[in-house]
């Protein structure tokens, strides 16, 4: 039985008009080839579809350049978390997790915690207090 996909997912990129570019950051196989409708970025149907989507992009775009540590801070691959102060940022060698509570580059190992334990997170709860 195939599910459908989502129709913002388009080449691994999210195009959703809630967003001002088409990334990969808020993507993830399963939710955007299964139940999309629950993602925060897919639009109500009354939302009007931004059709500029891929044809504005460049996928070599890099976010912006960031200090960091090759060997301590650069990413693997794509991490997800329920954190809203997590953010990857792709910079000219990969990904990088950024944290901005902490207002600064987190190293892959605080990037997997916050992806698996961000409610146990001190920064997290002292921001949520």
């Amino acid at each position: 039985m195939s599910q459908k996909a989502c129709p913002y997912y388009k080449n691994g990129l999210c195009v959703s008009p809630k967003l001002d570019k088409p990334t990969d950051y808020v993507t993830n196989k399963s939710r955007c080839l299964g139940n999309y409708t629950t993602c925060s970025y897919f639009p109500n149907e009354n939302v009007p579809k931004n059709d500029n989507g891929l044809t504005q992009y460049n996928a070599k775009e890099i976010d912006k350049e960031v200090s960091y540590y090759p060997a301590v801070n650069l990413l693997d691959e794509p991490i997800e978390s329920g954190c809203e102060f997590f953010h990857l940022i792709r910079t000219s060698k990969g990904l990088v997790a950024r944290c901005d509570v902490q207002s600064r580059v987190i190293t892959k190992s605080q990037a997997l915690l916050c992806s698996k334990l961000y409610n146990k997170c001190p920064f997290h709860l002292l921001v949520k207090s």
